[in-house]
């Protein structure tokens, strides 16, 4: 069995921003422009969407989706949340990674 980690965001009342370009060997991950290449999931065990129907996991992203356009919103580069939602999901799974991160509460 392969072990997949895919990168979720629960934040509250926070923002996520991209400054510049990245250094040498990362690849970003938001692109500050909007909300592509992401989904929302809850807290749950990843194996039990990774097992679903690809009818029934295409449904659960569109219903995500809806979700967290009403929650997340991309303003001047800075990814921000409401407090409320889905946590925020890269939709790519990664492994062996290092994650670079500026946030502001």
């Amino acid at each position: 069995m392969k072990t997949y980690i895919f990168l979720s965001f629960l934040v509250l009342a926070s923002s996520f921003v991209l400054v510049g370009k990245p250094p040498a060997g990362f690849s970003p991950i938001f692109n500050g422009k909007d909300l592509s290449g992401w989904w929302g999931l809850k807290t749950e065990d990843p194996a039990k969407w990774m097992n679903l129907s690809s009818e029934e996991l295409k449904k659960k992203k569109k219903a995500s989706i809806e979700d967290i356009k009403k929650h997340w919103t991309v303003k001047e580069g800075i990814l921000i949340n409401d407090g409320k939602g889905l946590y925020l999901s890269t939709e790519k799974n990664y492994k062996d990674f290092e994650l670079l991160v500026d946030y502001k509460t």
